[in-house]
Formats: C-alpha cells, structure tokens, sequence
C-alpha cells in the first residue's frame, strides 16, 4: 500500500495526464523515488490484470511498465503479466483500449514502440502494425481481487472511478497473497474428509472425467454431441478445457454440423474455430456465408479478433450481410440490419485496412439505403467509413 497523498499525486499528475507518453514517463521518474516507482507499479500490476483502470490509466501503466524496464519483453520482471494480458484478448476483448493489444504484440515480439511523442487519446486513432508473438509460456496469473465494471449505474452510494482507485492503492491490501493449504495424498481405498473437499477446487476440472480412463475419450464424446445437440453448460466447460489441454480432440465436421455448434454451443465452436482455423482456413469461408442471427453474429465479432483474420473473410461477410438484409422489410431493419451496422463498425474499428475498397464503395451506398429508412446504427456505420 501507498500513503493517499501518494496515490492522489500518481491519479492526477500521472494516470489521468493527456500529456505525451515520454512526458508521463518523465513526469513519473521526477515526481517519486526509484523504490516509490517500483512500489507504485506492483500496484498498478494488480489493479491492470483484474480489469479495474480506465482505458486510459491501463495504456498509461503499460507504458511505464516497458519505460521502467527497457531491453527485452522476457526480461522484463511484468513479462509474465503481459502474456496474461494478451491471452485474456479472446474471452474479455472489450476490457482492453484500442490499439493496446497491438502494443502488447509489439512488446512480446521484441519491436521498437513509436508511440511515445503521442498523447494516449491520440495513441487510440493512430493505425499500429503488428505480427503474433511466440512467447516462451502461457501465465498462470489470474485475477486475485473482483473484477470492477466501470459503467457504474446512478446510485447515490456509488462512488466514483477516482476515489476506488485511491481505496484500493491506499486501503486494500493487494499484496497480500493467500496459499490454499496442500491437500494430502491419500490411498485410494479411503474418501478424502467433509474438510479437503470443502477445500479441493474440482469446478476447474470435467466433472464427469472420473467416469473414464482418459479425459481425452470424455472430450472425443462431448465433441460428438456438441455438433448434434445442445450441451449442459457443466459439459459446455468441460470440453473447452479439454481441447485446450488435448486439441486432437477435434475433427473436421461439415458446414451443416458447424452451423448447428454455432447456434447451441457457441463457446465450444469458438474454441473450435480458434484452433481449426489454423488448419483449415476455409472455414472462414462458411462463417461468412451463414445468414445473419445473433449467435452468427457473436461468432464473426470472435473472428475478427483472430490473428489470421483475412480481408477475404471479412468482405465475404460483409458483402453477404448486404445481400441477406431486406431493406423494403421493416422487420429486417429492426433486427438483422442493426446486428449488421453494429457488428460491421465494431469490425472496421478493429481491422481497418481489412476491407476491400470495392466492398467499402458497396457498402456506403447501402448505409445511405438503410439511413433513408430512419436507421441510426446506419449513420454511424457511414460515419465510420
């Protein structure tokens, strides 16, 4: 923990400064000592792998972590805390700043940052180029405190985003680390007691893997049903974690079958297409062709964050979505059309030089359709382009 007059001098002087990066740095080094520095960002490292800081103050706090620590991602002492980060992009991406993971892969491949002359408003807009990173090993840090969501509704006992972070630097003990006790070994013959499994976390593990020899075979099964019928979420988690462990659990199905994981187990045909892609790029290609509906639409948003995204996709979707969508059918606007401006400005934001400058052509002269019709997610699609 810090003293509050501390953290107030670091919320305001540094977090919530709009002045250029190396200038933050600067202003960093010259307002506290090398052991305050040090201090400051463990703290910061808890509150950033947890979700609580601002967009701003989380571009902020890496910047100073790669600044503090110059030369090489793997000897940087937070480089395991960066592997966490960009791990997390798949199953929380809208918790990170534009452009932050572009960073995070410039950092992790060991690229020089061009950013530092920029504010962090204008490190948001500016079009950063980067490659996937091979890192030595995946983290095994995870959240230690609640994640914090920053959209705070009106409450008159809510507090604001300034004083939790003065409570959490200056209150809450964010070092403290808890070590659950070791669990004995004991023969098999005899159960564990009521007190070990109480304390045994067994919802991380396939719940119905004690039925077979291999959880391997469990997942060949559930792999099966998932692209036949609907699965419990108990088995919907399960197999996601055996494919992470064991992804020759898959197989190739056929468009029909994939359809119909996408619909009923979407989580499952994320996790299959993130790995099957890799191997089959085609399948990129019946993603794209699938008619606009909200688990369809939840899994093109997946695919654009992919790293082997292709412009190819990304106008085969779009120039589908604007052949699909009825625009003389008031239903369609209220429903699909929306989906479709949302998912499309969501897509251009992330992939910009993704799109085709025929399909970008097309593509205005049917927002200016859609606008004519009253629809509001159409004016901003259009603004965007």
């Amino acid at each position: 923990m810090i003293t509050k007059e501390v953290a107030e001098r670091l919320f305001k002087n540094i977090l919530e400064s709009k002045d250029t990066l190396n200038n933050i740095f600067q202003a960093f080094q010259k307002e506290f000592d090398i052991n305050l520095q040090y201090q400051i960002l463990h703290l910061l490292s808890i509150l950033l792998q947890n979700g609580v800081l601002s967009h701003e103050s989380k571009l902020v706090t890496l910047y100073l972590m790669i600044s503090t620590f110059p030369g090489p991602a793997v000897s940087n002492p937070y480089y395991s805390l960066f592997i966490f980060l960009y791990e997390s992009r798949f199953e929380s991406p809208n918790e990170f700043p534009p452009n932050f993971i572009r960073i995070l892969e410039n950092v992790l491949c060991g690229n020089p940052l061009e950013i530092g002359d920029n504010s962090v408003n204008e490190v948001f807009g500016l079009s950063v180029v980067a490659e996937q990173p091979k890192y030595q090993a995946k983290s095994d840090i995870k959240p230690s405190i609640i994640h914090v969501d920053n959209q705070v509704k009106d409450d008159p006992n809510a507090i604001s985003y300034h004083d939790l972070i003065i409570i959490l630097l200056t209150e809450v003990d964010l070092q403290q680390v808890y070590t659950p006790p070791r669990i004995s070994d004991s023969p098999e013959l005899f159960p564990y007691s009521l007190e070990e499994a109480q304390q045994f976390d067994t919802y991380t593990l396939p719940m119905n893997c004690f039925l077979y020899d291999d959880p391997k075979q469990y997942g060949n099964i559930l792999f099966k049903r998932s692209h036949e019928q609907k699965l419990t979420d108990e088995e919907s988690h399960d197999l996601v974690l055996i494919i992470s462990a064991s992804p020759e659990v898959l197989r190739n199905i056929d468009d029909k079958q994939l359809s119909f994981m996408i619909d009923n187990n979407p989580n499952v045909a994320k996790k299959y297409i993130e790995i099957w892609s890799k191997k089959k790029p085609q399948i990129f290609d019946t993603i794209a062709s699938l008619p606009i509906s909200l688990s369809e639409i939840e899994i093109v948003k997946f695919c654009s964050t992919l790293p082997n995204i292709t412009q190819k996709f990304v106008d085969k979707w779009i120039t589908n979505g604007m052949k699909t969508i009825d625009t003389e059918n008031e239903n369609s606007l209220m429903a699909e059309a929306r989906m479709f401006c949302r998912l499309t400005s969501f897509i251009i934001q992330e992939n910009a030089n993704q799109i085709g400058q025929t399909v970008k052509m097309d593509l205005k002269s049917f927002c200016l359709i859609l606008c004519s019709k009253g629809l509001a997610e159409a004016q901003e699609l259009f603004e965007r382009l």
